[in-house]
């Protein structure tokens, strides 16, 4: 006979405790780890990080669509392969890092070192590491369970914009958090202009029909829902960053994409403060693709619900991705 389930641990409507919270409160591992919004405390606190892809949800969340619950009166969003901020009023994102590419074969890959320098291209903002107990956490780690996964600071991450659908000021509000995000990990970001590429699920690293012999640029889309299936009802963004094995037997990111729901960027962007938000958002997912996860600190941008008065990265936030502007150079890939 199983044991019955704490009365302090959520429940849904129905009075059934849902399996990811009898799991954690069990310390077993979780898949998908629901978070409420501002309008109510966390049940359980921080979300465990794993390399798997998040999403952002917006209030009218479906119970039953994934995992998402309705839990005492609050709305959840559910986190795979990391997460990402809920705005006020919203409740979603799921990032980052994207599925591990091991045993590539030569024609599975580029030539290697393709724009690699010998030193890094820049410097994380600052010099000085932040305080080590500032608050962070990676999306993907090295074998060492460690190390992360960066992207290798010797060469550009090139990215190209889908420009349908943008919503007036989208593309100011993009670049300008594409340079806060370069400016802070010291990574470069090449824009290679408009594409024709559509989102779609399991996007090859390597497109040499579409974009020569090179890894595919970061690929950067405003999406409806016919396009996600998931925008339209709860989710408004997803951010995903693609790792390959390295000749060193180590990983490191090579390109990745980022979509944005495109219902609610234009709502948001007809005020002042929704503009904060949504460049606040923005800056977010950025920050799943270069490397960061979600972090319990409500200080930090990349708590998993937005906070009115965080619009920009946290302390932890910005030590992050000093560190994720460190890793080694990556000649091999």
């Amino acid at each position: 006979m199983g044991t019955l389930p704490p009365d302090d641990l959520p429940r849904s409507p129905t009075g059934r405790v849902p399996k990811w919270v009898m799991d954690q409160a069990a310390g077993r591992p979780v898949d998908e780890v629901p978070f409420r919004p501002p309008t109510g405390p966390s049940p359980l606190g921080t979300d465990p990080q794993s390399p798997r892809t998040a999403r952002r949800r917006a209030t009218n969340a479906l119970v039953g669509v994934l995992v998402v619950a309705i839990i005492g009166g609050g709305m959840y969003w559910s986190i795979s392969r990391g997460a990402g901020v809920v705005p006020p009023g919203v409740t979603a994102d799921r990032t980052a890092g994207a599925d591990t590419t091991t045993g590539a074969v030569p024609h599975d890959r580029p030539p290697a070192g393709h724009e690699e320098t010998r030193r890094p291209k820049g410097l994380p903002v600052g010099g000085a590491h932040e305080s080590p107990t500032s608050n962070f956490h990676f999306t993907g780690h090295q074998k060492d369970r460690t190390t992360p996964v960066t992207w290798s600071p010797c060469r550009p991450i090139h990215y190209v914009v889908r420009p349908d659908h943008a919503p007036h000021g989208g593309a100011t509000l993009l670049h300008s958090a594409i340079g806060e995000v370069a400016r802070l990990t010291g990574l470069t970001f090449v824009d290679d202009g408009a594409t024709k590429e559509a989102p779609i699920e399991d996007r090859q690293p390597y497109q040499p029909d579409l974009y020569g012999d090179r890894w595919a640029p970061v690929l950067i889309t405003w999406d409806a829902k016919n396009e996600v299936a998931d925008f339209g009802t709860d989710i408004i963004g997803e951010a995903a960053a693609q790792e390959v094995s390295t000749p060193a037997g180590d990983y490191a990111y090579v390109t990745g994409d980022v979509r944005l729901d495109v219902t609610w960027f234009t709502r948001e962007v007809t005020t002042a403060h929704g503009r904060d938000m949504a460049r606040a958002t923005i800056l977010h997912e950025l920050g799943h693709l270069v490397g960061l996860a979600h972090d319990g600190d409500k200080a930090q941008l990349m708590f998993p619900r937005a906070q009115d008065a965080v619009v920009d990265f946290g302390s932890g936030d910005r030590a992050g991705l000093q560190a994720l502007g460190r890793g080694p150079c990556q000649p091999g890939i």
